[in-house]
């Protein structure tokens, strides 16, 4: 239960909500507390100061108005009212030493508080130390030193009573508080999740059949966009990918079904003619370049596979840049120069990165094939190996000649099965996975594979195998 987001957020706003009446109670209380106990405190004393006022003193002795005195012990419903001498003796209220005074103690100036019961009844008293009022004194003479204390005690039990009415006020109110400010929070919770569900009710609606329309963001809290905005990215992504991924099947079907096609025709026209040893040899040699061609086919489709998901294995070693490249040119020289290509190539010496040489061969083989293959007759085709002083780091670029080639379809040069030609007169020689596996091997590489449409008056589709500066050999590093 803990994990829904609704009784997370409302536990979590009950708990601050209990946490702040429990605070806000207990200050309240403390409050009220402090100022009826100084209220208390402050008629302690001023029935003090009233009785302080109906004692004086008379030639060294205590003068006490005692009918006053009574009258204010019986008004303010005093439990204890004593008048000491300074010696302790008590010369008014009962005779009784209450445990918490000193008798026996000589009296200083000021007050004491105490909180004690007396006969069961909780009591504040005050002890007050006094200099009474020197009725023969004699003006411009210092006054005697005499100190005499008085004893006041009020009950609690008014106060007692007050405060436990207010504890269970503040609980009452308390309880009730939390239980109203959880349902509250609870619908709060549950109003303010309502975006979510409705995102979550539109989510379920996706499916790969139907990756559109995109979820609506309008109406959606602010923090709900960013997400929402990820989950169209996604499914945007998911919808492509899944076209893709319905090209990529029709087409391998395609590619299968054309040499089944001739491998049925042939096998179809052999058993229903007469047969002879000529005819049944051509038709083994006819029936074996078909499988050869769809072996290739299967095997190329293999690779794409292992690259795309990442299971093929690339060991890395020194690899000199120009000599590869040469190496690979050697395959497609004498079909250029039978197509009369002006063809141009810059290998400068000492260019040497740390790949794996048999994928960097491969990807050559198609870059260079394509170029010899595609470029029209007599065009200009130019290979190149940069300098590995580019801040970038070392790149192989392969150009040619092109003819009614768009930059769209250049873009679209890189998926699989992909041809110019749309009538796909050449399958079973070209299968359009040249370039797929090219990417997905430069990626394996860690380089990155990308072609580009020349804007010159003859128009030039540009190869570039960009490799990173950390693929530098260690010496050459120290050189830069």
């Amino acid at each position: 239960m803990l994990r829904s987001l609704k009784w997370q957020v409302g536990v979590g706003a009950f708990v601050v909500l209990a946490a702040a009446i429990v605070v806000m109670g207990g200050l309240t209380y403390w409050w009220v507390e402090r100022q009826l106990v100084q209220q208390l405190e402050d008629s302690l004393r001023l029935t003090a100061r009233a009785a302080a006022s109906h004692v004086s003193l008379e030639r060294g002795f205590l003068e006490l108005y005692h009918e006053n005195l009574a009258r204010i012990e019986a008004g303010d419903k005093l439990v204890a009212l004593q008048v000491l001498n300074r010696r302790g003796g008590i010369v008014f209220g009962p005779g009784i030493e209450y445990p918490e005074i000193n008798y026996n103690e000589s009296p200083t100036a000021g007050e004491r508080l105490f909180t004690a019961e007396w006969e069961g009844v909780p009591a504040r008293w005050l002890e007050l130390t006094f200099a009474p009022t020197d009725e023969y004194a004699i003006p411009g003479e210092p006054p005697a030193d005499y100190r005499a204390r008085l004893v006041v005690a009020r009950s609690r039990v008014d106060l007692l009573a007050t405060l436990a009415e207010l504890r269970r006020a503040i609980g009452v109110a308390a309880i009730g508080g939390a239980l109203g400010g959880a349902v509250l929070l609870v619908a709060m919770a549950v109003f303010a999740t309502r975006p979510i569900d409705r995102l979550a009710r539109a989510i379920r609606r996706l499916d790969h059949d139907r990756m559109g329309p995109h979820i609506k963001v309008a109406g959606l809290p602010s923090e709900l966009r960013p997400v929402v905005a990820e989950v169209n990215t996604l499914m945007e992504r998911l919808r492509l990918a899944f076209d893709r991924e319905r090209t990529f099947s029709s087409n391998v079907a395609h590619e299968l079904r054309t040499p089944l096609t001739g491998l049925r025709s042939t096998l179809e026209v052999v058993l229903s003619a007469p047969p002879s040893a000529e005819t049944s040899q051509q038709a083994q040699e006819t029936c074996l370049e078909i499988v050869r061609q769809t072996q290739v086919l299967v095997e190329k489709l293999l690779r794409l596979t292992r690259l795309q998901s990442g299971l093929a294995e690339s060991d890395l070693n020194a690899v000199e840049l120009g000599e590869l490249v040469e190496q690979s040119w050697s395959s497609f020289a004498n079909l250029a120069e039978e197509r009369g290509l002006q063809v141009t190539l810059s290998l400068p010496p000492g260019i040497v990165a740390r790949v794996n040489e048999d994928f960097l061969l491969v990807v050559l083989n198609n870059l260079l094939e394509n170029a010899a293959n595609y470029c029209p007759e007599g065009g200009d085709v130019r290979v190149s190996v940069e300098d590995l002083r580019s801040a970038s780091g070392p790149r192989v670029r392969v150009s040619n000649t092109v003819q009614d080639l768009d930059k769209s379809e250049v873009n679209r040069m890189f998926d699989a099965f992909w041809r110019k030609d749309v009538s796909r007169s050449a399958t079973g020689v070209h299968a359009g996975l040249g370039l797929s596996i090219s990417r997905a091997m430069a990626r394996q590489l860690g380089a990155r594979l990308s072609a580009e449409l020349s804007s010159a008056e003859s128009p030039k589709l540009v190869f570039t195998l960009q490799m990173r500066r950390d693929q530098m050999t260690a010496n050459q590093s120290k050189v830069l």
